[in-house]
């Protein structure tokens, strides 16, 4: 089997296919697999204030690991060991049926009043996802591990342009956590997994 490696080994690498992968140890689940077509495709979304929800794999290993080391995973900390920075960067994809394998929470109404942000997008293939700098992310569910059931890997979430007045307070709670589950996107968070190069 190849070796899994880190999203900072892996972001350079625009002309190979890669698998991307559970992170935890004894599972190896395969969650999609990206050809450089593909990833010409998904936008990087950079969000912040997830560093507390989303696990990180901390990048201590120069040359990957034939199995992941649980206890490389963490949340509240940066990939490469350091304290957490406020931004999480997340691969967007429009449709759960993109994903090979992927396991989505019930809603989870703890994160209905948190604030996260999109503070910018990577690698465009269309400007108009530039429009999308500034909005609010409504996360309703968490993306698991279909296999194994841990994570949390990324979250389904709403984008929106603004929360109004009337969404705030108890309301809020209600309508957000019965959303609509066609009208999410998903958001698998890049750090979060781990990477293994087709040859």
């Amino acid at each position: 089997m190849a070796s899994k490696i880190h999203f900072n080994k892996i972001k350079d690498e625009k002309d190979k296919t890669y698998i991307i992968r559970c992170p935890f140890k004894n599972c190896n689940s395969r969650i999609i697999q990206v050809s450089p077509e593909l990833s010409k495709k998904l936008p990087r979304y950079n969000i912040n204030n997830l560093e507390n929800v989303l696990i990180s794999i901390l990048d201590n290993d120069e040359h990957g690991t034939e199995e992941s080391d649980d206890s490389r995973i963490s949340i509240g900390a940066r990939s490469d060991g350091s304290a957490a920075s406020n931004l999480k960067k997340l691969i967007k994809l429009n449709d759960m049926w993109d994903f090979d394998n992927i396991g989505v929470s019930r809603p989870n109404s703890n994160l209905i009043n948190e604030s996260f942000i999109i503070k910018d997008v990577d690698y465009i293939d269309s400007d108009n996802l530039k429009d999308d700098i500034g909005k609010s992310i409504e996360v309703i569910r968490y993306l698991v591990c279909a296999d194994c059931d841990r994570g949390p890997i990324g979250i389904a979430a709403n984008i929106i342009d603004s929360i109004s007045e009337e969404q705030d307070g108890q309301g809020k709670d209600l309508d957000k956590v019965n959303a609509n589950p066609n009208t999410l996107v998903y958001f698998l968070s890049v750090d979060s997994v781990l990477y293994e190069l087709k040859d």
